[in-house]
C-alpha cells in the first residue's frame, strides 16, 4: 500500500485553470500535456492520474511539470464540483497504484 499525496490547491489568473501543488513530483523535470484521455497511454503514474481526472465530468486538459498538477475545465464546469474530486484522486494515487494497470 502506498502513501497518501498531499496537495495545496490554488486559483490562477485564468479562472477556467487550477494549480495543485503535490507533496510529490510525478514528471521529473519534465512537462507532460494531455488534451484527451487518449494521450495518457503509459502505466506510469502521471498518465494514470490523467485518465482518472478525465473521468470527471468538466475536465477540459490536464498539465503536469513535476509536482505541480495544472487542470483546465470546461466553459460549464463549476470548479465547486471538480475540485473535490481532483483532489481525491491526488491524495490516493499511490494508495492503489497498480503498475500493470494501464
Amino acid at each position: 500500500m502506498g502513501q497518501i499525496i498531499n496537495a495545496e490547491t490554488r486559483a490562477v489568473d485564468n479562472d477556467d485553470v487550477r494549480q495543485f501543488f503535490m507533496d510529490r513530483g510525478l514528471t521529473g523535470q519534465g512537462l507532460v500535456a494531455y488534451r484527451s484521455v487518449a494521450d495518457a497511454t503509459s502505466s506510469r503514474p502521471a498518465d494514470r492520474l490523467a485518465r482518472d481526472l478525465f473521468g470527471i465530468d468538466g475536465v477540459r486538459a490536464v498539465f503536469l511539470y513535476g509536482n505541480v498538477l495544472s487542470v483546465t475545465k470546461a466553459d460549464t464546469a463549476r470548479w465547486d464540483d471538480i475540485v473535490p474530486r481532483i483532489e481525491s484522486l491526488v491524495r490516493n494515487l499511490f494508495i492503489s497504484y497498480d503498475v500493470n494497470r494501464v
